[in-house]
């Protein structure tokens, strides 16, 4: 699947916002940052040694703005 340049930025930038934000001050290199694509669902996984966070992103099929 390749992903229009558009949805793909869109999604990578509200994935780290969110990181960003749950994150509260850790550095990035604590971190481990998957995003996963299935049928058109986006899913963030996000691990550092202290939480695990799942988070489903807009689907790709979505009006990206």
């Amino acid at each position: 699947m390749i992903l229009r340049h558009k949805t793909l930025t869109a999604i990578i930038t509200e994935s780290l916002i969110l990181v960003a934000e749950v994150a509260n001050g850790m550095l990035f290199h604590e971190m481990s940052i998957l995003i996963v694509v299935i049928n058109g669902m986006c899913l963030l996984t996000y691990r550092t040694k202290r939480k695990i966070l799942i988070q489903q992103l807009p689907k790709l099929n979505e009006q990206v703005e």
